[in-house]
């Protein structure tokens, strides 16, 4: 299931993904990846959401997940957001749905599971806040990650992640 994943993005993100403007999202892809990194570094084992695989190991499913799956994930969605207000948040809800679609068919079928705390339901708020961060890192970059920080100050709080 992730290899179908990895691929279906891959292709996707080859297929319809804006690559005339792709170095204007770089900075944006490289919050996505850092943010992912930073929240591996700061769980290490005290984990709040976990991919499983019969046949990846942990670590490669991670390192897939953070340098393919994230930034076509993040590539696609900034390739076609749109310009007018109604239609940008009408944009957001369709990704955070699928988003949450896509958590509950991998928890589901035991790709995905939760720990300490941490519920399938929360990835709906998770998704809210990661785009609409991603939507609004390319004009306020420092605004989001100053609000990142907070975010993953909370969660650190709140799910008692060892620190």
């Amino acid at each position: 299931m992730h290899v179908v994943t990895v691929f279906g993005l891959v292709f996707a993100a080859w297929k319809w993904g804006d690559w005339k403007n792709i170095r204007n999202m770089l900075p944006t892809i490289w919050y996505v990846v850092s943010m992912n990194l930073l929240y591996h570094l700061i769980i290490g084992d005290y984990w709040l959401w976990k991919y499983n695989s019969s046949w990846l190991s942990l670590k490669t499913i991670n390192l897939i997940q953070t340098f393919i799956v994230l930034p076509s994930v993040t590539f696609l969605f900034i390739s076609h957001f749109p310009h007018k207000l109604k239609s940008r948040l009408f944009y957001i809800a369709v990704w955070i749905v699928g988003s949450c679609l896509w958590s509950v068919l991998f928890w589901k079928t035991g790709r995905l599971s939760f720990h300490n705390g941490y519920e399938c339901w929360m990835d709906f708020p998770f998704y809210v806040l990661m785009y609409g961060f991603i939507a609004l890192h390319e004009r306020h970059p420092l605004l989001v990650y100053l609000a990142s920080i907070i975010v993953v100050t909370c969660y650190i709080l709140i799910f008692g992640v060892p620190w």
